[in-house]
């Protein structure tokens, strides 16, 4: 199992793919376990096929938008305004989408090496999308195996600290 491998096993599921969708912007169901948390602005990603390899996207989420089509007809609306709420509809019947801009997409070149990419395609949907964890961000942003002296020697930005998490230590 790779580094991506590892971080996806311990990243929260929060979405999957949804449509319509585009290169330009993706729309995703937001699962009911993720639904009472702050998603706005957070940092989600994505694994996808492309060009034969594997593909990471990541982007922010720009919006959440609350859906329950059995209350959007104009008589369950009446009877909603009315009584406050229509069980056993209300709250049970709605669905929350969410739309997310991609900002940087990492092409896996297999030994936990990245290089950037491009979102040339649209996953399917039902693509699973997790938030973006600290190990996510160290695997694909430094884009090799690079510890703190490693980096000094590259003259990379790089906290004395911080090196790729290797399997064993997720």
């Amino acid at each position: 199992m790779d580094t991506l491998q590892a971080i996806d096993s311990i990243s929260e599921t929060i979405a999957t793919i949804g449509s319509p969708s585009s290169t330009g912007g993706l729309s995703f169901d937001i699962l009911g376990a993720a639904v009472n948390n702050k998603l706005v602005g957070e940092l989600a990603y994505f694994a996808f096929l492309q060009d034969g390899k594997d593909h990471y996207a990541m982007g922010q989420i720009t919006e959440i938008e609350l859906r329950n089509l059995w209350l959007e007809d104009a008589t369950m609306r009446s009877l909603a305004r009315q009584r406050g709420q229509v069980n056993p509809i209300s709250g049970q019947q709605d669905t929350h989408l969410g739309q997310m801009t991609i900002s940087a997409v990492f092409a896996d070149n297999g030994g936990n090496n990245f290089s950037p990419s491009i979102l040339g395609t649209v996953p399917a949907t039902g693509t699973w999308t997790r938030l973006v964890k600290d190990e996510f961000l160290a695997a694909v942003l430094l884009l090799r195996n690079l510890t703190a002296k490693d980096a000094k020697k590259e003259n990379a930005i790089l906290p004395s600290t911080a090196k790729i998490p290797k399997f064993e230590e997720i």
